[in-house]
């Protein structure tokens, strides 16, 4: 844990406890802390410099969003997030992102629609060749872009931390190749309809795409998990 954990830096004028909450909120959507990981006061306190105070703020507030609990003579864990949980989050985060999209139709400018076109020339250019942490970057970018030029603060507010949760099932869903080429091909439609200005169009190509990131995921949630099972099935026959 202390590898991702810093000092903190006397420059920075937010309150320590919401430093620390930052920080270990990171680690969790970054899967730098895993579900069943044990957040201890004391080890994040001498990783960071601080008292166990402002830790222990940070530990009770994670437990009240949902993204670690206190376990009885364990201390408090990292939560997991279920298949149902993270289908939920993908169609609430279906009618936002639709909703971004109509609305940025309506709000961007020519400067702004060609940054658009540039992350997604810049994503085609990282598949295929390993980049994959840039390529995540970048689709952090085009999400962000949209959010902002929606120009509606709650939304953004909600697709932020919407995304943030889904962090963690978006980076499985970029490690394959064939997927990413399936995200990009549809951002350009989402970008095609945004340029001509048909908010309607830009609207349903964006809920379009995060039906099929849903389903994308689904896939690889069920690859990954059957050979999880193969795995522990090999191992035992090797007892």
């Amino acid at each position: 844990m202390e590898e991702f954990l810093d000092k903190i830096d006397g420059k920075d004028e937010r309150p320590i406890r919401e430093i620390v909450l930052d920080n270990l909120r990171k680690a969790i959507f970054n899967n730098k802390l895993k579900p069943g990981d044990r957040l201890v006061e004391t080890t994040i306190a001498e990783a960071m410099g601080i008292s166990r105070t402002p830790v222990r703020e940070a530990l009770r507030q994670l437990e009240l969003e949902g993204l670690a609990t206190n376990v009885p003579r364990k201390g408090t864990v990292v939560n997991g997030i279920s298949m149902e949980d993270a289908l939920e989050m993908y169609d609430i985060r279906e009618v936002l992102e639709g909703l971004a999209a109509r609305l940025t139709c309506n709000n961007i400018s020519r400067k702004n629609i060609n940054t658009l076109k540039e992350i997604i020339s810049n994503m085609e250019e990282c598949i295929g060749i390993h980049r994959r942490e840039e390529l995540f970057e970048m689709n952090n970018q085009w999400n962000d872009m949209l959010m902002v030029q929606s120009q509606n603060k709650i939304l953004t507010q909600d697709m932020k931390e919407l995304h943030d949760h889904l962090r963690r099932f978006r980076l499985l869903t970029l490690y394959d190749e064939e997927l990413q080429k399936e995200a990009v091909e549809e951002y350009k439609t989402i970008i095609k309809a945004i340029e001509v200005g048909d908010d309607k169009k830009a609207e349903e190509y964006a809920r379009e795409h995060v039906r099929r990131a849903k389903k994308r995921f689904i896939k690889v949630f069920n690859k990954k998990s059957n050979e999880m099972v193969c795995v522990t099935n090999n191992a035992e026959n090797n007892i």
